[in-house]
């Protein structure tokens, strides 16, 4: 219970109590968008994965009820959900891009062949924050190189 607390405090409570405190000032500018960062997990669910599952579907309702509540005020809510996605954290270099066997389970995973570059999921913050209409909102923008084609993403035991 700890756990799932914890992490709903990080991904759901957290993000919505900085989106609640940003609205009245978003509402007074001619022009705001809001962009979150979610993750694509929940499209290929794993053992022993029901609490960042449940935190990550909780953020992505967030997003769809927060774009209804702001689409009047032409402010477009959006999220990003990505996954395989280079970074220290969760797909580290030593491992998954130096490492032949780890790279090789990368290419064989992601359809696209390799992880995806900062700069790349950066491309896509920057149009969501400054693209010029409102009227797409409430978007969850799969970002995973076409993943999942029917298998998880690594364990510590997969590579």
């Amino acid at each position: 219970m700890e756990s799932l607390q914890a992490t709903l405090e990080r991904l759901v409570v957290f993000p919505f109590a900085v989106a609640r405190a940003a609205i009245p000032r978003l509402k007074a500018q001619e022009k705001a968008r809001v962009v979150f960062i979610s993750s694509n997990r929940n499209l290929l669910p794993l053992r022993g994965g029901s609490i960042p599952d449940i935190a990550r579907a909780g953020a992505n309702a967030l997003v769809k009820s927060m774009s209804i509540e702001l689409a009047p005020h032409g402010i477009p809510v959006n999220a990003i959900a990505p996954n395989y996605l280079y970074s220290e954290t969760y797909y580290p270099r030593a491992r998954f891009v130096d490492d032949a066997a780890g790279r090789a389970y990368i290419e064989q995973v992601v359809p696209a062949g390799r992880l995806a570059r900062p700069e790349e999921i950066g491309e896509l913050i920057h149009y969501l924050a400054t693209m010029q209409g409102s009227f797409m909102t409430g978007a969850i923008i799969d970002f995973s190189g076409g993943w999942p084609v029917g298998m998880p993403p690594p364990t510590s035991s997969s590579v």
